[in-house]
């Protein structure tokens, strides 16, 4: 028999069948090709997926900061405790003042937890909140998020499939960790009553797992913007400023380029065919410093140039000087339709509309209106959904097992943005 962790999925390949041992509707086997010789299950083949995809974000001025704008417009005015009722035929949302929660809140401070979970749910798909329980098991006294880049699933149990155990370690890229810096606690299917099964157990700390679901993944999810490093694109923005950077060491600084006919010197120096070769080469020197000096000093601005030509034998002028300006690639703003390009990718794949981050790199990248920005905005806001209630989720188990008001409910404070008469955006809470 092969068993595999689903959130709860038992897996049976002998029946052909897979079927929640808590009897929801059967899904789809796939095989499980993990060889392991320790008790956790690898997140990647290096079992540093996570500190992998941090570092090769690091360098970009895109991912990071999009992630954070991402963290921060969820987080919107923080959550609050609210009640169902019915009015004038619509379900709407009543903010309440309810004690249990306001301590809560405050003891376990709720906002970190939701910006660390936030932040685990944007860069991988996967936060881990755990729950801590007071020393006589009444209550639930903390929930917090621990560093996803720290948590590793164990392997499912034979019997049931489930994963009992996350395997909590900072010390991951130092090879496997030694027995005693691997902290082992208890997890608890989401599928089916957490605060029945806190009750039947013993532990005083757990992990309720979480994530947004991704094709063909079962431990751990893939967030989509990962193929960003996948197909290429991170690693062509960074080689960008790379090129620029080289190209602004080792360009040689020439801004014209002067020709001048041999037959110009005997002109302006008397003698000039009896003067010896370093004496000519002086003379040149320092003509060249002195047409260096009427073309750079600002006094000279918008001065006139005087160059000397001559006619020849057949009555056909004949120009003994000629200045050419050589272009500034730096200038002429080289490589800026890749980086914009690039960027494009970079912001398509994090799911963000660059009107909401702000100007990019390029010409007009970035640029647009209020009402875009506006209806940018809005649609953002409305797409966070699911997301909220992930991170929500942990704290109704918290208010059943804790005894608090069952009809209390909890909602993000997120506001919209519309246009007032003078056609200036203003912010409207969603209820």
């Amino acid at each position: 028999m092969v068993a595999e962790f689903g959130h709860g999925v038992f897996v049976a390949y002998e029946t052909g069948v897979i079927m929640s041992p808590m009897g929801t509707a059967p899904r789809v086997a796939v095989p499980d090709d993990f060889e392991s010789p320790f008790e956790w299950v690898s997140w990647g083949r290096n079992n540093l997926f996570p500190q992998d995809v941090v570092k090769a974000a690091e360098p970009s001025t895109i991912i990071g900061p999009a992630i954070s704008k991402q963290v921060k417009l969820s987080y919107a005015n923080g959550i609050r405790a609210v009640k169902r009722k019915i009015v004038e035929d619509k379900e709407v949302f009543v903010p309440v003042i309810d004690k249990d929660f306001n301590d809560f809140y405050r003891n376990s401070n709720l906002p970190l937890y939701i910006m660390e979970a936030m932040s685990d749910l944007y860069w991988f798909l996967n936060p881990f909140p755990n729950f801590v329980l007071s020393r006589d098991r009444k209550k639930i006294v903390q929930l917090f998020e621990e560093e996803a880049c720290y948590c590793r699933w164990g392997k499912p149990d034979e019997k049931t499939g489930l994963v009992r155990k996350c395997f909590i370690s900072a010390n991951w890229e130092k090879g496997t960790p030694p027995e005693d810096e691997i902290l082992k606690v208890d997890v608890i299917d989401p599928y089916f009553d957490p605060v029945r099964q806190i009750r039947e157990h013993s532990a005083h700390r757990y992990v309720y797992p979480l994530s947004f679901p991704s094709p063909n993944r079962h431990y751990y999810q893939l967030a989509p913007w990962n193929a960003a490093i996948t197909s290429g694109w991170l690693a062509f923005s960074l080689q960008i400023p790379k090129f620029k950077e080289a190209m602004m060491k080792n360009q040689i600084a020439v801004k014209y380029h002067l020709e001048i006919d041999e037959a110009y010197w005997p002109l302006h120096y008397e003698g000039w065919n009896e003067k010896k070769t370093e004496e000519k080469k002086t003379l040149k020197t320092q003509f060249l410093d002195e047409f260096n000096k009427s073309l750079a000093d600002t006094k000279n601005a918008a001065k006139t140039i005087m160059t000397a030509f001559r006619i020849d034998k057949t009555g056909n002028e004949r120009s003994l000087w000629k200045i050419t300006p050589i272009d500034d690639k730096i200038k002429s703003g080289i490589y800026v339709e890749d980086s914009q390009e690039a960027s494009t990718h970079l912001m398509n794949a994090m799911e963000l509309d660059p009107a909401i981050f702000g100007n990019g790199p390029g010409k007009n990248f970035g640029s647009g209106s209020g009402s875009d920005k506006n209806a940018a905005y809005n649609l953002y806001m409305a797409s966070v959904k699911p997301f909220h209630d992930l991170i929500l989720a942990p704290l109704y188990v918290v208010r059943d097992y804790n005894g608090w008001d069952p009809e209390l409910e909890f909602e993000f404070r997120t506001t919209f943005m519309s246009s007032s008469t003078s056609g200036k955006p203003t912010m409207e809470p969603a209820n």
